[in-house]
């Protein structure tokens, strides 16, 4: 049996204590610091626009800039690639006074469920002020995690993240849920699709910032990975169709309108010959949901990949594209 792998980075919050003496979240905090720092949010955020990185290392603490080397140029140029507006909305801020240099700053958000999440991090400033933001690129959201540093000569980024947020409007709290309730229903495979994508989006500020669920995340995607494999035999063979076509792997694919499954699958039918891989395509769409139960419930596309050698998830093989679109329902 073809084994399902997913190698998942594990990162789990132990108990420590929190370095910060007093914190304010968000409206709680003095407005005057606040659009004091809304300038040095927007001009990060413009310099991403523009790709100005020599605008972000000027505001850089030394120790970031020693600690980066090279790299940081690399990585704001990467970003600024994507970035093609000034424009950004605020997820949280935070502002810490008394810090403790010796301890981790932990500062947690609310408990709601998209923002159900804990920063953790080291700085070597007593005052400190964090803020969170997210700027659209195509159906995406990327978030800008900085933390600000209080020094004699004004604020400093001690601390910079640049992480995908969200995929078509939601986190990776929003796809856990979602794989709950696919896996309560019993479509596994359903289920498997929207952890992947969980766990494309759980870490967006790295290991600074951690969901609360982020233990729940990592053990609901290995049950779903052992239950698919107790309930279903990869390749899978479509016993029901000449040449016995079989299922090696099933994945999301993102586009514009959506997430939608891509199945890889081996035929005996060659790829050239077009028309015969459409007719055999149809027959395989229809029988899905025998073997993948809501693989094919409620989609408006379906994608395939037809292969005459059997994919291996590594060597680079020819294949032939299909696309089944759900047929609407005409009204009575």
């Amino acid at each position: 049996m073809r084994k399902l792998v997913l190698l998942l980075p594990v990162l789990f919050l132990f108990a420590c204590n929190n370095g910060s003496k007093n914190t304010q979240i968000d409206n709680d905090i003095d407005q005057s610091l606040r659009d004091e720092i809304a300038v040095l949010d927007q001009q990060i955020v413009d310099a991403l626009a523009n790709n100005d990185v020599s605008k972000i290392k000027n505001m850089m603490a030394d120790e970031l800039l020693a600690k980066s080397g090279d790299s940081i140029e690399i990585i704001l140029e990467q970003v600024s690639s994507y970035v093609t507006d000034n424009q950004y909305d605020i997820i949280n801020q935070f502002h810490t006074t008394g810090n403790d240099l010796a301890e981790k700053i932990v500062l947690k958000s609310g408990a709601d469920s998209t923002k159900d999440y804990s920063l953790v991090f080291t700085i070597n400033n007593e005052e400190a002020f964090v803020s969170l933001l997210k700027l659209s690129i195509g159906y995406n959201e990327i978030l800008v995690s900085t933390v600000y540093g209080k020094q004699s000569d004004g604020w400093k980024i001690n601390i910079i993240h640049f992480g995908l947020f969200t995929i078509h409007g939601k986190t990776a709290n929003d796809y856990y849920a979602s794989a709950q309730q696919k896996y309560e229903e019993g479509f596994l495979m359903d289920a498997f699709m929207e952890m992947m994508v969980c766990m494309d989006i759980i870490y967006p500020a790295g290991e600074i910032f951690l969901y609360h669920n982020e233990r729940k995340m990592n053990k609901l995607i290995f049950q779903i990975m052992d239950d698919i494999e107790e309930q279903m035999s990869f390749p899978l063979p479509i016993n029901e169709i000449q040449g016995k076509p079989q299922i090696v792997s099933v994945y999301p694919q993102t586009i514009d309108e959506g997430i939608f499954p891509m199945i890889d699958y081996y035929t005996t039918t060659s790829i050239d010959d077009t028309l015969s891989l459409m007719t055999e395509n149809d027959a395989i769409h229809a029988a899905m949901e025998k073997y993948i139960p809501g693989i094919t419930l409620d989609k408006k596309y379906v994608f395939y990949r037809a292969y005459n050698d059997m994919p291996d998830g590594v060597t680079d093989l020819p294949f032939y594209g299909l696309v089944q679109e759900a047929k609407e329902t005409e009204a009575p």
